[in-house]
């Protein structure tokens, strides 16, 4: 399983799949593709970061070798230390918009002295005892990955502050709540380019660019979320580290699409 800080230290482009349908299936799927990490959401999908569901979805990712990182609903202690102790090796808080909303959320990330992080030597994480805890500590405390999103206006006028946060090493931009935010509005007739054409309005991606710009001069990881293939490349060309294309959901939604439209168009 990849350790994603060290890999982007090496300058690796990471590439991520984002699972909304809360499937194992589609979590092994992707590992057994190649991709390097799946964000498992549980901001918008029917995953429950506090129980069984995310424990399942995370152990799918460790059976295909793939690297599991966690979107929580929001900045919570219990949504944080149980993801944690399930064993994800990434954590996303959802609109981080303040340098103190940041220093909690790293706190509860990092165990003493380094954070506030609570302790259980026989979680999953530490393969329920198997694994040294001081091995365990030091590991989790140097190699997860704690990332804040920046999708509201506020969080990008405090980025500069938000990433002077010690022990928060990753940002990942957040455009569509921030188009959102704008009123920047769709103008397409399908989903996928309703979402392409918020995502590349030239004033989103000034805003994209800027907080590339912020997260690169603190030495954070920053990445995207991207709905084409080569929306993904474009953001790795502007800076980021890594990329988290689409949703499971989507991806099946467009491919079904293409089946559908390719043979009736076929049988005409």
């Amino acid at each position: 399983m990849k350790n994603l800080k060290a890999a982007a230290a090496r300058g690796e482009k990471l590439l991520g799949t984002i699972i909304v349908s809360s499937s194992p299936i589609n979590i092994e799927i992707s590992g057994y593709l190649g991709y390097d990490f799946v964000l498992i959401d549980t901001e918008h999908a029917t995953a429950s970061p506090f129980g069984r569901e995310v424990e399942e979805l995370i152990r799918a990712a460790y059976a295909a070798d793939i690297t599991p990182v966690v979107r929580l609903i929001k900045n919570d202690r219990s949504q944080i230390r149980k993801v944690l102790d399930f064993g994800a090796k990434g954590i996303v808080c959802p609109f981080m918009n303040t340098k103190e909303e940041a220093e909690s959320f790293v706190s509860e990330c990092l165990f003493p002295p380094d954070g506030n992080r609570g302790g259980a030597p026989v979680v999953r994480a530490t393969k329920y005892g198997a694994v040294s805890w001081s091995d365990y500590v030091k590991q989790a405390n140097e190699e997860t990955l704690i990332m804040g999103i920046i999708e509201r206006m506020e969080g990008l006028k405090n980025m500069d502050e938000i990433c002077s946060v010690k022990g928060l090493n990753s940002i990942l931009c957040g455009p569509f709540d921030l188009a959102m935010e704008l009123n920047i509005r769709p103008k397409g007739d399908q989903a996928v380019s309703e979402t392409l054409a918020m995502l590349t309005d030239p004033v989103i991606l000034k805003h994209v660019d800027t907080m590339i710009r912020i997260a690169k001069k603190h030495h954070l990881v920053v990445g995207n979320i991207t709905w084409s293939a080569q929306s993904a490349l474009d953001m790795f060309k502007r800076g980021c580290d890594f990329v988290a294309l689409t949703g499971d959901n989507n991806m099946f939604v467009e491919i079904a699409k293409k089946y559908r439209d390719d043979i009736r168009k076929g049988l005409k």
